[in-house]
């Protein structure tokens, strides 16, 4: 019973994570960088962005250093970090009632 105890968090940590960044701007947009991965820890550009916007640094922040995207760190006026599992996908009481008949035929 401890060995199923063990395994249990250790195949929950392998589910994938949802680790969404909500950052908003001093003019009052709004943008959301969205991670999934298979670890509960924050994403290390996350942690690099954090530690700017406490710190107060005028610095550039681009995810995965994209070009075409960024944000200046000293223009955020708030950020929200949260996570979440990701949920398998359930069709439709009707498309699955569907199919049921398309079988049958």
């Amino acid at each position: 019973m401890a060995e199923e105890q063990k395994t249990a968090p250790a195949a929950a940590a392998q589910e994938p994570v949802v680790h969404r960044l909500i950052v908003s701007l001093v003019g009052g947009q709004e943008f959301t960088l969205n991670a999934v991965t298979n670890s509960t820890d924050i994403p290390a550009d996350y942690v690099a962005f954090i530690n700017a916007w406490r710190e107060k640094k005028d610095v550039w922040f681009s995810p995965k250093n994209d070009p075409h995207f960024g944000v200046r760190v000293k223009d955020v006026s708030m950020y929200r970090y949260l996570t979440g599992r990701l949920q398998p996908k359930q069709e439709a009481p009707a498309a699955v009632e569907q199919g049921a008949k398309e079988e049958a035929k």
